[in-house]
């Protein structure tokens, strides 16, 4: 068997694999970016001693959403300000949480055809505000999510400036 030298001589299918992984990674790798600075944030606001941080942060929930909303809760009752800096990342951040889900927890198409290589169909389910099931159907355009990712980095840099502000203020776990 010779070996293959390029990716464009893999079959179709294994080639959107490898393009769907670079997009599931990226967006998981900074949703776990995000979800860090959100339990250390929500640590340094809530809790003194910093000794007692990291056990802390186990008993946060495990749910991204669910920490969003006890960061700005934590945010809003330690400092208005500092809830303010963050407040329209906070948005985009739940833009995010949407997309984790779906890339954590979907499934993939890609064109029937076998020719297009620019989009991929994800399929999940979400609960609704019921706490009904509901599927979700969502064709991603691969370059334009990919690049959606400055954004994002945008709002990991402003976390860690607000990390750092609190660790001057709070002190170090």
């Amino acid at each position: 068997m010779e070996p293959i030298k390029n990716i464009i001589q893999f079959p179709f299918s294994l080639h959107m694999y490898g393009q769907e992984s670079k997009v599931r990674g990226l967006y998981l790798t900074i949703s776990c970016d995000i979800e860090r600075l959100l339990c250390d944030i929500i640590a340094k606001c809530e809790i003194d001693n910093p000794n007692e941080r990291n056990e802390f942060k186990l008993t946060l929930p495990f749910a991204m959403g669910a920490k969003i909303v006890r960061c700005k809760d934590a945010l809003g009752e330690y400092n208005i300000e500092y809830f303010n800096f963050v407040e329209p990342d906070f948005k985009e951040i739940e833009l995010l949480l949407k997309y984790r889900n779906m890339l954590a927890h979907g499934f993939s198409e890609y064109d029937d055809n076998k020719f297009d290589n620019s989009f991929i169909i994800f399929n999940w389910i979400e609960k609704d505000i019921n706490n009904k099931r509901v599927h979700q159907t969502e064709k991603i355009m691969v370059m334009p999510f990919i690049m959606k990712m400055k954004e994002y980095r945008n709002n990991v840099w402003k976390f860690m400036q607000l990390h750092h502000r609190l660790t001057e203020e709070r002190g170090e776990e």
